[in-house]
């Protein structure tokens, strides 16, 4: 039962350069929670880049002026909360490579000058180790001369991070037997997937990619084109809506995640939420997840993917039987409640703060 003294609805600001038909896991996190607070009744406004159907545009990565959109924003509508879905490149992310301490972003202003309470999920909060993997590996990059190799390697250091089933398969000309283990995100050298052509794949698995180009950064010359086997299945249909990409992760048996590093996975979450097991990467991230029996993780090599995928076929039956019980508390239900028990709180304490004289 939720629990609202405060007699409202309140009004939220969700503030989110991404939002659909824009690409990009932001958008989609926020639209799917936008849509669960207005059934919960929250009066929700998102802000967002001009590119998707928020209720107000303005913000870019490359708009210096963030802060001054989003305070126009908050005095014309008086929101009770700003709920800002935050991934530091989409608002435009500043590096100082001599001073870290200048290191900022152009929303950095509104969080100093904004006047109501501000709740923060973020998106991408890499260890510094992983941050610095961030940077394309040399063998990831265009042949060049070693001299330029490296230098680029150096700059870019500083400044960089079912029901379904068988109609699923035939809509995206997938083979309709077997397993499939679903490869998708955006095309980046970090996800990993150049050690896909060199895997042994087991009998009766195929691996199907789908990706869209990466549009926030043209520095990766990464490519697909090199990735051609019998039994691996690249869609090529780029970004894919809602229900498309659900029909998608309906009509496959596991994911894989071999990225070189994560800060979070929204496919391995979408994947959980559709029922599926996942064989990723030995990071942290994904081990707090397989330790509760929802996947598995190796060390990133091609043999190893291999002998995951071998051994997920092998006790296939267990690990859906843990990610099926798991997959409820990730239901968007219970995400929107969650999040308006934090919102009325935070209404809660505001209101008690005016009372005694506190502001």
């Amino acid at each position: 039962m939720l629990v609202n003294s405060t007699n409202l609805p309140l009004r939220i600001l969700m503030v989110s350069t991404e939002y659909p038909p824009m690409q990009g896991g932001v958008g989609r996190y926020t639209y799917n929670l936008t849509k669960e607070l207005r059934k919960i009744g929250f009066d929700v406004h998102v802000a967002c880049n001009h590119l998707g159907s928020g209720d107000f545009s303005g913000l870019s990565p490359a708009n210096t002026e963030n802060s001054d959109v989003l305070l126009k924003i908050v005095d014309k509508i008086k929101p009770d909360l700003v709920h800002i879905q935050y991934e530091h490149g989409l608002y435009g992310l500043k590096l100082d490579p001599i001073n870290p301490t200048r290191t900022s972003t152009n929303i950095d202003s509104f969080y100093k000058f904004c006047k109501i309470p501000i709740v923060t999920t973020f998106h991408s909060a890499y260890t510094f180790k992983q941050w610095l993997n961030l940077i394309v590996a040399t063998i990831d990059l265009p042949k060049r001369n070693i001299v330029s190799r490296y230098s680029n390697n150096f700059i870019r250091h500083w400044k960089r991070f079912i029901n379904y089933y068988s109609e699923a398969r035939k809509l995206f000309s997938l083979p309709e037997n077997g397993r499939i283990a679903l490869a998708l995100g955006f095309m980046t050298a970090t996800k990993g997937w150049d050690i896909l052509k060199k895997m042994n794949i087991p009998k009766g698995w195929t691996i199907v990619i789908n990706s869209s180009i990466n549009h926030y950064s043209t520095e990766e010359d990464f490519s697909l084109d090199i990735i051609k086997k019998d039994n691996i299945v690249n869609l090529q249909s780029d970004f894919l809506n809602e229900e498309g990409l659900s029909l998608l992760f309906s009509s496959a048996d596991a994911v894989i995640i071999p990225y070189k590093v994560s800060s979070g996975s929204g496919v391995m979450f979408d994947a959980l939420a559709h029922g599926l097991p996942f064989v990723a990467t030995d990071l942290e991230f994904f081990k707090e997840f397989s330790a509760q029996g929802l996947g598995i993780t190796v060390r990133r090599n091609p043999n190893e993917f291999s002998k995951a995928l071998a051994m997920l076929d092998r006790d296939y039956a267990v690990y859906v039987k843990e990610v099926d019980s798991f997959k409820k508390k990730i239901s968007w239900l219970n995400v929107g409640r969650q999040h308006a028990q934090l919102y009325y709180r935070i209404a809660e304490e505001k209101k008690l703060s005016i009372r005694v004289g506190l502001e």
